[in-house]
């Protein structure tokens, strides 16, 4: 098994290593070696390059999220109207409806991740596969939404 330094993650995510520090166990989960260097299995790092969301959940900071949180909440609120027609409220559901509830559902997948340590996680037997599966399903729901 070949294991990669911050450096080399960086440079294979082509993200910097204070993103690499934010991804520590989120999405990617690194072992000390015999002079305490953090190492990263390959396999993990090429998997969470082949799925960029769950890169980007983690990966911006705290200060940027609450930015971005703040902007949103100022925004003016549009509300979709249905007006009296061919149109009616399922059929109205639908592309925007389902890319939402594919992003709540990564949301909430990444919470439940943040509210345990990586060392509990791994004690409890938490696979790792199975949650970039997860998010792999979360993609394909995204991807047959869209329009």
């Amino acid at each position: 098994m070949h294991t990669l330094t911050r450096a080399e993650v960086a440079l294979r995510l082509r993200k910097s290593i204070a993103t690499v520090r934010r991804l520590e166990c989120r999405v990617l989960f690194p072992v000390k070696d015999g002079r305490g260097v953090l190492r990263f299995d390959e396999i993990e790092v090429e998997r969470a390059r082949s799925n960029p969301e769950s890169v980007a959940m983690f990966a911006q900071s705290a200060w940027l999220k609450e930015t971005q949180r703040e902007r949103e909440r100022d925004a003016p609120k549009v509300s979709p109207v249905l007006e009296g027609g061919s149109i009616t409220g399922r059929q109205a559901l639908g592309g925007d409806d389902d890319v939402r509830l594919a992003n709540d559902l990564q949301a909430a997948l990444g919470e439940l991740l943040l509210r345990f340590e990586a060392k509990h996680l791994r004690a409890s037997g938490f696979d790792a596969s199975l949650f970039a599966r997860a998010f792999d399903a979360v993609r394909r729901l995204r991807a047959a939404s869209s329009p």
